[in-house]
């Protein structure tokens, strides 16, 4: 049973990761054509993070209770809400105040099923069945892969459309999945512990070089964040398409899965602050390479730095955070870096669509490249001061 378990939980985060490249980074290829502005997109991204915030706290706290839903059934009534919303799309074929809302909510419900699938990994291992999450958040980013680099071609041969019915049929296979884990009988609630009655402030400044090693991370995830949202405005203007904009984020993906791979052993083998010096200076070099790139051809090896950068960036940040504090604190620390990585996610939806407006992608790519410096510059006097 156990294998049996670990198979449709991963294939869970193959479908889920999936879902989310057709609604999230295909949306741009999506509202273009229906006569949004790029300010626009980023708008419309930007407010859907920021629902997936504001629900996502609700849905935690039924989960934690357990009393009345499973994880299960609680991460399936967001993809069935997810679901109609994304069909409702097909009404409306140019832009209006309704599209933009209904795309803020089917964005907000999608993103905000990602913590709870992440859960259910906790619910398991708590009644004995290891599931190998980084391995199944890995077969997440291969899916993910698969799926844009398909949606590429299918959205230069098809109607742009085609990223909604694809959303809607994994949304339907993520609800089969769901079905058969809610079919399996483990204890799904969670227990509470006591909350640290020291404010966020107070942490912070008991903890500062933690805090700089956020903001270094802060930085380098707008860089990340920039070409995840808007890649296809990185590219035209180098001659770049949907078609390609879809190889691309395949390519980034697919790196994704042997470096969470790597970065588990290194962290084992060398420690957090080894592996972030690491992932600092692969951002970086990221950057400059978008930024020197005369075609998408010279982008890929940035792409391919993806093994390095975000791939080593999220397990070392919560190593790192579990070896500088103790039990009662990791929980703080680690949403406190939460928080970092959302807030990196909003401002680059919000202020990478009105650069873009404004004065063009280079200059949004100058920008991704100095945030990724800073955070260099930030991470490795963050460690190297931790480690005197």
């Amino acid at each position: 049973m156990k294998n049996k378990v670990r198979l449709q939980y991963c294939l869970l985060h193959f479908l889920y990761w999936s879902a989310l490249g057709c609604l999230g980074s295909f949306c741009s290829v999506f509202l273009l054509p229906k006569g949004y502005s790029s300010a626009e997109i980023g708008m419309i991204l930007s407010m859907g993070s920021v629902l997936a915030m504001v629900i996502e706290p609700f849905f935690a706290n039924e989960a934690d209770s357990g009393r009345r839903y499973t994880l299960p059934q609680l991460v399936g009534f967001l993809a069935v809400v997810t679901m109609a919303l994304a069909a409702s799309l097909f009404l409306f074929p140019h832009r209006s105040i309704a599209l933009s809302v209904l795309y803020v909510l089917a964005y907000g419900f999608i993103m905000s099923m990602n913590p709870l699938i992440a859960q259910i990994n906790f619910i398991f291992e708590k009644n004995g069945i290891h599931l190998n999450f980084g391995f199944a958040r890995g077969i997440g980013s291969a899916g993910y892969s698969i799926c844009v680099a398909v949606l590429g071609v299918l959205t230069e041969t098809y109607n742009v459309s085609i990223t909604l019915a694809a959303a809607l049929i994994l949304l339907s296979c993520v609800l089969v999945i769901l079905f058969l884990l809610n079919r399996v009988k483990v204890d799904d609630t969670v227990e509470r512990k006591q909350q640290e009655t020291i404010s966020n402030k107070e942490f912070i400044q008991n903890h500062k070089d933690l805090f700089f090693l956020d903001l270094g991370g802060f930085m380098c995830m707008i860089n990340s964040f920039i070409y995840d949202t808007y890649m296809l405005q990185v590219i035209t203007p180098v001659g770049g398409t949907s078609r390609q904009m879809g190889y691309m984020l395949s390519i980034t993906a697919l790196c994704e899965v042997p470096g969470m791979i790597l970065a588990d052993r290194l962290l084992k083998k060398k420690g957090s602050r080894f592996v972030l010096s690491i992932t600092a200076l692969a951002f970086f070099l990221k950057g400059l390479i978008f930024l020197l790139a005369p075609s998408t051809t010279y982008m890929i090896p940035g792409c391919m730095l993806q093994m390095l950068s975000f791939a080593f960036l999220m397990p070392a940040m919560v190593s790192h955070t579990h070896a500088v504090l103790n039990e009662k604190e990791a929980a703080r620390g680690q949403a406190i870096w939460a928080m970092a990585s959302s807030a990196a996610g909003l401002m680059t939806s919000l202020g990478g669509g009105i650069i873009l407006d404004a004065f063009g992608a280079h200059f949004l790519i100058t920008i991704g490249m100095c945030t990724s410096l800073a955070g260099f510059v930030i991470i490795r006097a963050a460690t190297r001061k931790q480690a005197e």
